[in-house]
């Protein structure tokens, strides 16, 4: 997968106003890519809260995952609810009326290279999620 390539090769994609900066962990590569406002994509996620309870259900992936994979940090554990090339107005009204979420999930599945973690949406997070994919967060 292209995140699983970029988090081995330490690149770090940034979006700015002139563009997405690129770079590595070091700081040692910077390029100006261009884009057309036309072409973004918009990805609408719940964000898993960086807690005690997310590091330690890091820790126990990395315990079964083979330990020369990549991993999620725990800041950046989502959920992605619905990607959309260029803003979804009508879907916006909707998402941004959210104040608070909570995710659910029972069980973690894995194999010797990833792990993931399914989520149960309720009612209106069934609503909002238009993925064609099972509701996961990729750990």
């Amino acid at each position: 997968m292209g995140r699983d390539l970029m988090c081995k090769l330490g690149i770090i994609l940034m979006s700015t106003p002139e563009g997405v900066r690129v770079s590595t962990r070091a700081d040692t590569v910077f390029t100006a890519v261009p884009f057309s406002p036309l072409a973004l994509n918009y990805a609408y996620e719940w964000r898993v809260q960086n807690s005690l309870c997310s590091q330690q259900l890091l820790k126990e992936v990395r315990s079964v995952v083979n330990p020369s994979c990549d991993f999620m940090q725990a800041v950046d554990l989502n959920c992605i609810a619905h990607m959309s090339l260029g803003s979804d107005k009508e879907y916006e009204k909707a998402w941004f009326r959210i104040s608070c979420e909570n995710l659910t999930t029972s069980m973690l599945y894995w194999n010797a290279n990833t792990a993931a973690l399914p989520v149960c949406l309720n009612s209106h997070q069934l609503q909002l999620s238009k993925q064609e994919t099972l509701s996961h967060t990729s750990l």
